[in-house]
């Protein structure tokens, strides 16, 4: 006759044990204490080849850290909230903002903590001006993501809602000609990856069905002169003194200039002072490298006329991807094995400086 109680004690306890289950596979992630100013990425560029490094950041206006303990694509600890992008001058004077929420249409952005934000700039429609991706995860497959310009009159985005098989919040498009790029991306309906290219046409980026579709345009040897008289005072300031602090706030393509004109000129001491030492880097010494070219009369001659045929019809883009830049030269007409790239390296000082054997 005592069962009864007993058997209703264990069903009651049952009850409450799955209730209690329930409620933890339904909790939210955990909300963590957070300044609500924090800074996700920030990366120095000279957009306006002034020879003054701007910084570009990406801000949390609100909002806070939560933590996914649950697996999941946002399994771990991450940001969650509204975001601004920022451009600032080297004194710190607040240039332009855009609220990157609503670039996306999202009232919320999210961006794991522990996950590296290095913003990648490139030339993406070959307007003189620094363009750069920011994406959000969109599914298992890849991020979609936005493509903003640097512009004297504001951030401008150029581009919306590109799906790529991509993880990471900021990526470098491979550029297909001056003013096309390739998207790759998981095709659901092929069950395979799949490649697109995208050219920029009057005032927007179109698919396009072929490598350098709309591409083709007249190259002006005015990309290769240097953009001031003041640029060409401070070269020659630099070859005189050879002091690395001249090239500090110079942009990759400005320092590539340096270092054409410098080859151009069989100036081999200047040319040798634009590589990068740092340890790690494997630069010969300057007696070898002296030694070695000066006895080589015909390198003079076969730089002379490399750089002359390339100014004729090569045109010139810059990409940037964290402390490593590429300066693309190509005809601009989709023929990659046209193409050539010379490298160059963020130094310890954070100064741009010429790889050893840059040219590809």
């Amino acid at each position: 006759m005592r069962r009864a109680p007993i058997v209703t004690s264990l069903v009651v306890l049952l009850l409450l044990s799955s209730a209690c289950q329930n409620n933890q596979e339904a909790a939210p992630a955990a909300d963590i204490p957070v300044d609500t100013t924090t800074v996700l990425a920030k990366s120095d560029i000279d957009y306006d080849r002034n020879g003054s490094k701007e910084k570009l950041t990406v801000r949390m206006m609100s909002g806070g850290l939560k933590e996914e303990k649950e697996p999941g694509p946002y399994t771990g600890v991450y940001w969650e909230g509204k975001f601004q992008l920022e451009l600032a001058a080297e004194d710190g004077t607040l240039l332009h903002t855009l609220d990157l929420n609503s670039t996306f249409g999202e009232d919320s952005l999210i961006f794991a903590k522990n996950r590296a934000f290095n913003i990648a700039f490139a030339d993406y429609n070959n307007d003189g001006y620094p363009d750069f991706s920011i994406g959000q995860y969109f599914s298992s497959n890849g991020f979609t993501y936005n493509l903003f310009s640097l512009k004297p009159e504001g951030i401008a985005v150029i581009h919306r809602a590109l799906f790529t098989a991509d993880t990471n919040y900021s990526i470098l498009y491979e550029k297909a000609g001056n003013t096309s790029f390739k998207n790759r991306y998981y095709d659901m309906d092929k069950g395979q990856m799949a490649e697109t290219l995208f050219t920029w046409q009057n005032d927007r980026f179109v698919r396009t069905e072929c490598e350098g579709c709309g591409m083709l345009q007249p190259v002006s040897t005015e990309q290769w002169s240097f953009s001031s008289k003041e640029m060409e005072e401070r070269y020659d300031r630099f070859a005189e003194k050879k002091d690395d602090e001249l090239l500090r706030g110079l942009s990759p393509l400005d320092v590539f200039k340096f270092y054409v004109k410098a080859s151009e000129a069989g100036d081999y001491d200047t040319q040798y002072a634009l590589y990068i030492k740092d340890p790690g880097h494997e630069v010969p010494s300057y007696k070898t490298y002296i030694n070695d070219i000066s006895r080589d009369q015909e390198a003079l001659n076969r730089s002379k006329q490399m750089w002359a045929e390339l100014k004729l019809s090569y045109g010139l883009a810059e990409e940037i991807d964290g402390d490593r830049a590429l300066i693309r030269i190509s005809k601009g007409n989709g023929n990659q094995e046209e193409e050539k790239g010379f490298q160059l390296v963020k130094n310890k000082d954070g100064i741009w400086k010429a790889a050893w054997m840059p040219m590809q």
